[in-house]
């Protein structure tokens, strides 16, 4: 049997536990005491967390400017667009403006001659591999968007069918700073990415 507490002559009559009890009374005392701070589990952080270095306020502009662009882009052959003439000159240079402009020309064209119709259209979901500088006065961005359109099927009772496709884009894009500091898009080069052709 163990011998739990012992008696001390110098402890007039008081009895004492023996170190090892005492050891598991602390901690047991611990363990039930109210007023004992519990500690605090911090969670760790998702395993989706990416960090990433913070972006210029230049690159951070020049995203603003090209997503700008690609939405106005997506919208200019519908002819309820809001992207107006004005706010165009303001993401493209008088040359890349015109190439855009010829391009929603064509498209209008062929949609006089068939039952579809351009109700509107958008850009989302950017992604970007690269932005870089070349100079003071040229960018280059490199990646991928999704590009959307609203387009209506005339029916043969007058009715028309809507739908909204979508495609993603690989693009690189140049664009140009002005003598105002103004950056617009004076370069476009895209193509479907693979598997997302129409």
């Amino acid at each position: 049997m163990w011998q739990i507490y012992t008696t001390s002559a110098s402890a007039q009559g008081q009895t004492h536990a023996s170190p090892r009890l005492q050891a598991r009374q602390s901690i047991a005392q611990s363990m039930t005491n109210a007023a004992a701070p519990v500690p605090t589990l911090h969670a760790p952080y998702p395993s989706t967390t990416v960090l990433t270095p913070a972006l210029s306020s230049q690159a951070v502009q020049l995203r603003s400017v090209f997503e700008r662009a690609m939405v106005d882009r997506q919208q200019l052959a519908s002819p309820a667009s809001s992207a107006n003439m004005t706010e165009l000159s303001t993401v493209f240079t008088e040359g890349e403006l015109q190439r855009e402009q010829a391009t929603a020309t064509v498209a209008a064209a062929v949609q006089k001659n068939s039952e579809i119709r351009a109700l509107g259209g958008g850009a989302d979901s950017f992604s970007y591999s690269r932005i870089a500088t070349l100079s003071d006065s040229q960018a280059v961005l490199t990646g991928s968007y999704r590009a959307w359109a609203r387009v209506g099927q005339v029916q043969k009772n007058g009715q028309v069918l809507s739908a909204t496709p979508s495609n993603i884009i690989d693009y690189t894009a140049q664009l140009s700073r002005d003598a105002a500091g103004n950056w617009r898009v004076s370069s476009l080069v895209w193509s479907f990415a693979p598997g997302s052709e129409p």
